[in-house]
């Protein structure tokens, strides 16, 4: 089921994008009880979960959220495909300090060629 997992996501984020929150949240919701396990699926669905919190105001969930898709990989530097994009996108949101910073600590790992290329 990651295919469909992953184009479930894509469509998730197209009606985030297009700001169609409800949408969304009904596509996250099918996602959720796929169950998926895999890894990189899984990590794009928690930042997908919270664009939708920060969309929704909610910095709380949004940040658990976040936390729980840095912790998917044993290394935070090994990321699924699409997560730099993803935290490109949450980087956009007004977030308190100490949840910004932490995207941006995260990014700037990701984005560090070098220290992939060590990994």
């Amino acid at each position: 089921p990651w295919g469909v997992v992953e184009a479930k996501l894509l469509l998730c984020q197209i009606a985030l994008g297009r700001g169609h929150i409800e949408a969304a949240r009904t596509l996250l919701a099918e996602i959720h009880r796929a169950g998926v396990k895999e890894p990189e699926p899984k990590q794009h669905s928690l930042l997908t979960e919270a664009w939708l919190a920060a969309e929704a105001g909610d910095a709380e969930s949004a940040e658990a959220a976040i936390d729980a898709a840095a912790s998917v990989f044993n290394d935070q530097s090994r990321v699924g495909d699409h997560t730099p994009h993803l935290l490109g996108r949450l980087s956009r949101f007004h977030f308190p300090p100490d949840i910004q910073t932490r995207i941006e600590s995260w990014r700037s790992l990701v984005n560090d060629k070098g220290r992939r290329e060590q990994a």
